[in-house]
């Protein structure tokens, strides 16, 4: 849908859960906002659509009908396009007051009490931005004051926003500008040099799911990029990675593997930064929080989330320790935004500035995403539909040879096919190949009609194997949705 996906962009005009619509009339299900939105569910709300007279218009085909039935109620939190209760929530608090944080008010202590509790007691100071690049950037500079270093271990491929600071940590982007700076160590795929060490991918990576214990061996191989930095006279600052690698493949990290990185990192000085903009706030089902996965005594120093906090609404958070905090606060420089520390018993105002993170209906939003999750459990649905199409993506493996593998925790808004193509779906990975020995990714686009049926009088021929699994692929598809209860 977005101007640079298709020659003929689509104008989009509205939208309602998980549905768009453009200047036509026409609905489509949105599979492109996976940061700042989530698809909607339950029947009352999707119900409401043909109640307000939102029909399918001419360009919806029969293809776009089944499609968006696959993701009627697949789709995970938040909670999707204009939610009623998220929006009366920002309507009545604009029609009061939406000022600075340079004066007190309850909702930003509101949320922060709330936030807290979904996180570990450490993690209780909040900073309140923007924008989940701001907030990592954010988390570069407290791990920097903290630590007194410079420099920075990354994932190979990852993402972690569009500002200057990271783009210089963000190898899936300064490899096409200036390239890596030399405070920069990348977690490669495959090992390039004393500098890079490999992706923690068990699937195609050096140590695999036959390996004895993968979690020590690729944190071991941090250890030894570090090491290599310590003898040229570089200092660690902070380890960032994504809870769940996204952009690197949809790589789930063995457990214990966070664990054993942080020993290291720490040792030599830095903080563990748990970038939770995309995979966090039940997106995985299971847990609250991706980096959960890695079990319950694993606590990063800073976790940065973004604007699926207030379901697209421009807000975003740092969470982190008082040590942390504090040394920034020393530095004497202002922060221009909110800060708030929680205790057992109360929450104070560390930091409060004049600007415009955490203004009052930027956390009115965030509170009432927080009530609707909670609300109309949508984490245990999350966790009940991925589980489902876990289910179903194995079947198509056995079924199918060209898919390696499938990779899932539980639902987000988009499954990943190879490293960068989405489909309708969630946070379930199948990753088709060229070859089964070895593990090429396949550029095929038939794998797609695996799990999505044609358009009217499309052709299924496309590929050597099309005409086989065509026919096949179009029944699966087409009853997905009433086995996984997803029509409203």
């Amino acid at each position: 849908m977005a101007v640079h996906y298709l020659p003929d962009p689509v104008k989009i005009v509205r939208a309602q859960g998980q549905y768009m619509y453009d200047e036509q009339g026409a609905e489509y299900i949105d599979c492109i906002n996976n940061v700042a939105h989530g698809q909607y569910h339950t029947s009352g709300w999707q119900g409401r659509r043909e109640s307000q007279g939102c029909e399918l218009g001419p360009r919806v085909t029969r293809d776009c009908r089944q499609r968006s039935q696959l993701g009627d109620e697949g789709g995970p939190i938040p909670v999707g396009h204009c939610h009623p209760l998220v929006v009366q929530a920002a309507h009545e608090q604009n029609q009061v007051l939406n000022t600075n944080s340079r004066y007190l008010h309850d909702n930003i202590v509101d949320y922060a009490q709330r936030l807290s509790e979904t996180l570990p007691e450490q993690l209780c100071v909040f900073y309140f931005l923007n924008s989940g690049s701001e907030a990592n950037d954010l988390a570069l500079r407290l791990a920097r004051h903290y630590t007194g270093h410079q420099d920075v271990v990354v994932l190979d491929h990852a993402y972690h926003g569009h500002l200057s600071s990271l783009i210089d940590i963000s190898p899936y982007k300064f490899r096409n500008l200036d390239g890596q700076k030399e405070w920069v160590h990348v977690v490669c795929t495959t090992q390039l040099n004393n500098r890079s060490a490999p992706l923690p991918d068990t699937y195609r990576g050096p140590y695999q799911k036959d390996h004895p214990n993968p979690a020590v061996a690729y944190a071991n191989e941090v250890k030894r990029v570090v090491s290599s930095a310590q003898e040229k006279g570089r200092k660690i600052a902070a380890f960032f990675a994504e809870s769940l690698p996204s952009v690197g493949g949809q790589i789930i990290p063995p457990a214990g593997y966070f664990s054993q990185v942080a020993e290291h990192i720490h040792r030599a000085g830095g903080v563990f930064v748990a970038d939770e903009i995309q995979v966090g706030f039940g997106r995985i089902g299971k847990h609250f929080w991706a980096f959960q996965l890695q079990g319950k005594d694993f606590v990063p120093d800073i976790v940065t989330m973004g604007k699926s906090i207030g379901n697209g609404h421009p807000v975003a958070c740092v969470a982190t320790t008082q040590p942390v905090a504090r040394a920034f606060e020393a530095t004497g420089v202002e922060y221009f935004n909110t800060g708030m520390t929680h205790s057992a018993s109360h929450l104070t105002c560390s930091l409060s500035l004049a600007q415009f993170g955490g203004n009052p209906v930027s956390c009115a939003v965030g509170l009432a995403v927080l009530n609707v999750l909670e609300k109309e459990q949508l984490q245990a649905h999350a966790s009940s539909v991925g589980s489902f199409l876990m289910e179903l993506l194995g079947q198509q493996k056995i079924k199918h040879p060209i898919i390696g593998d499938v990779r899932c925790y539980c639902p987000k808004q988009h499954s990943w096919v190879q490293e960068s193509q989405y489909m309708t779906g969630a946070l379930a990975t199948p990753e088709p190949l060229s070859s089964v020995h070895t593990k090429d990714p396949s550029q095929s686009s038939y794998f797609l009609k695996l799990f999505s049926p044609p358009s009217e009088g499309a052709s299924c021929a496309q590929h050597p194997q099309e005409a086989q699994v065509g026919a096949q692929a179009e029944g699966e598809a087409s009853t997905l949705a009433p086995q996984a209860g997803l029509v409203s």
